[in-house]
């Protein structure tokens, strides 16, 4: 659907715009400096550095964590993404470059996007992600890097849908479900994608991209932490090292792109992810698939996004002071049931969700609009 400007809507956030002119999307934001040329023999971790302006300053940050977690008091609450951790209001604070107003506006707008999407229950939408995912097309692995950091999986030529809706639904679920990976102390993911077969034809909708793009940017900031693309074609290379003067530096530096043809990229990958736990597909030499089906992969037992959010269940009765502790017992079983897993089981999610047409149709909130792109 569309609005009277004939801008797309879709029930999220904001509109989603036109494809814009001359690489003016925000994703692609123009720098006035030079684009650094790294030294030939610049080793990998310098490549894929991650660190900000405050990263070397993280023990001084206390206060400011502290005054912007005050500054949220009455903001909305999510179980898996607590204020309580200072991790979580430290990406946000990096994301602004230390800017205590900045990255309090960024989370506020992070925590009412998180309540008006349903990002904590999304539990009670098992079957579309199930239909995204029936061809395996983006899965988290149930392995980590060598850093500690989520892996997740994805194979474009798979794409099996041309659901917008659909297609976010599930990459937010993917998203929440490497988070829930991560190994004690991380706090990034690690992307990789295997672009054989790539074709316009089998590609997701580009509204959905564009989407997804602003999503991970402006609610999920400093969570990429490498994306590693295999044997992409021609087009896609040349699309890159265009456009990747107007990317970030930080974010170009963690972008890599490897042949599976090539002995020294299987061994810069292997310095990343242990290429025995990779399927041939992906450089590696690990068994061929993962996940041997859609199933096996949303197994509640072996998810860990369900399991943390069982753990996590919030009460009707219960507030900030008494939210259940994350070791709280629950059956993760249950969540493959239809019943909420919490008192906001969203009106908007329902809108979100229904056929065009159906019921009131999508209803566009506000919160996340004013917020300005972050560094990925």
């Amino acid at each position: 659907p569309r609005d009277s400007a004939g801008v797309i809507t879709l029930g999220l956030s904001q509109p989603v715009p036109r494809w814009p002119r001359s690489m003016q999307n925000k994703w692609f934001r123009r720098s006035t400096k030079p684009t650094p040329t790294a030294p030939a023999n610049a080793g990998l971790a310098s490549r894929t550095s991650s660190s900000a302006s405050f990263t070397s300053a993280d023990d001084e940050l206390g206060g400011a964590v502290a005054r912007v977690r005050a500054a949220l008091v009455d903001a909305p609450e999510s179980a898996l993404m607590p204020l309580d951790d200072d991790s979580c209001v430290m990406r946000f604070l990096r994301a602004r470059n230390g800017d205590e107003d900045a990255a309090t506006a960024m989370l506020r707008a992070a925590l009412l996007w998180r309540r008006d999407f349903g990002a904590d229950h999304l539990a009670d939408h098992r079957d579309i992600i199930r239909t995204e995912l029936e061809t395996l097309k983006l899965t988290v692995a149930p392995f980590l890097d060598r850093h500690g950091r989520a892996v997740i999986l994805s194979v474009p030529r798979r794409e099996n849908t041309k659901s917008v809706q659909g297609n976010i639904v599930m990459r937010v679920y993917t998203v929440e479900r490497a988070v829930a990976s991560m190994a004690q102390g991380a706090d990034k993911m690690t992307f990789i994608t295997d672009c054989r077969g790539f074709a316009m034809a089998n590609s997701p909708p580009r509204e959905m991209f564009r989407e997804v793009v602003r999503i991970f940017q402006d609610y999920y900031p400093e969570r990429l932490g490498l994306a590693i693309v295999l044997d992409a074609p021609w087009a896609i290379s040349e699309l890159w090292r265009a456009v990747s003067r107007w990317v970030d530096p930080v974010t170009r530096a963690k972008v890599l792109f490897l042949s599976t043809a090539s002995a020294e990229d299987m061994r810069t990958l292997d310095a990343q992810v242990p290429r025995e736990k990779l399927p041939p597909s992906f450089g590696g030499t690990g068994p061929d698939a993962v996940f041997a089906s859609v199933d096996e992969y949303l197994r509640p037992d072996v998810d860990p996004y369900f399991q943390a959010a069982a753990r996590a269940m919030p009460s009707r009765s219960q507030g900030r002071s008494s939210r259940p502790s994350a070791a709280r017992p629950s059956d993760p079983a249950a969540l493959s049931q239809a019943p909420p897993l919490g008192q906001q089981q969203s009106r908007s999610w329902r809108a979100f969700c229904a056929p065009s047409g159906a019921g009131r149709g999508p209803r566009p909130i506000s919160s996340g609009s004013g917020t300005a792109s972050a560094r990925a």
